[in-house]
Formats: C-alpha cells, structure tokens, sequence
C-alpha cells in the first residue's frame, strides 16, 4: 500500500513540474518580441546616405514581408512621413513576398539621400506577416 502511495505521489509531482516547465517556456516565447528590427547604431549623421535595417527572425517559423516601408519624423509632437528631396519623385515598391526563413536575417537598406532629411527622431515601419516592425533612430 505504501509503495502504491509514492507512485502516485511521483507521478503527480512529476505531471506538476512538467506543467509548470510548459507554463515557463509559453511565457518566455511571449515575453519576447521574437521577429523584430535592428540598426547597427542609434545616431546617424545626417551626411550618410544609406542606413542598414536589419529584419531578424529568432523564430523556427517563416514569415513573409515585402519592399514597402514607411519612413517617418517626429515632428510638432507626431510622427509625419518623410518628404523626399524631388517632389516629383515616388518611390513605388514591387508588390512581390519575400521570405524570411527560419533563424536568418534579411537587410533593407534605408537611401537617405532620396529624402529631405534634418536633425531629429527618425523612426522606420516594415509590415512582417501584417504586423508593423517599428525601430526608430536619431538624425544629427
């Protein structure tokens, strides 16, 4: 009878610590934004003419984005898009889906010399999988 008792004492204190170790990675893959956007630094010179986005994927799924971003000031306390240098210019963007695999990163490049740029808060929006990738960065 006492035998019996400690198996199932065992087993139930086996199924509590595998459930508590499930409950702890669900959280942690959710804690942490796993599909996201990087710089190689936070302050750029205005005289630079391109900025390299990093798009990173730390997730075993694949995701699918595209060319379009958009590229944003903060200016009079909101966020206005980015007027371009010739006002006859439009930048169009291929509407085709690009892959990002499993663990890789993929880079965007950001020319900064097609845009009339000034000193301030810069933010860059890339949409993964319909969800807005923001990583935002200074202009001196």
């Amino acid at each position: 009878m006492r035998k019996k008792q400690l198996f199932i004492c065992a087993i139930i204190i086996f199924l509590a610590i595998f459930t508590v170790i499930i409950i702890l990675l669900t959280r942690h893959a959710g804690d942490k934004d796993l599909v996201y956007l990087s710089l190689v630094k936070e302050v750029y010179d205005k005289k630079e003419k391109e900025i390299t986005i990093n798009i990173h994927n730390d997730t075993k799924e694949q995701y699918i984005y595209g060319e379009r971003y958009d590229f944003q000031v903060y200016k009079d306390n909101k966020w206005e898009d980015v007027a371009y240098v010739d006002n006859n210019l439009n930048l169009y963007f291929a509407d085709v889906g690009l892959v990002l695999g499993p663990n890789s990163v993929k880079h965007d490049i950001l020319r900064l010399d097609l845009y009339s740029i000034s000193p301030g808060q810069y933010q860059y929006i890339k949409k993964v999988n319909n969800k807005e990738l923001i990583v935002k960065f200074i202009i001196k």
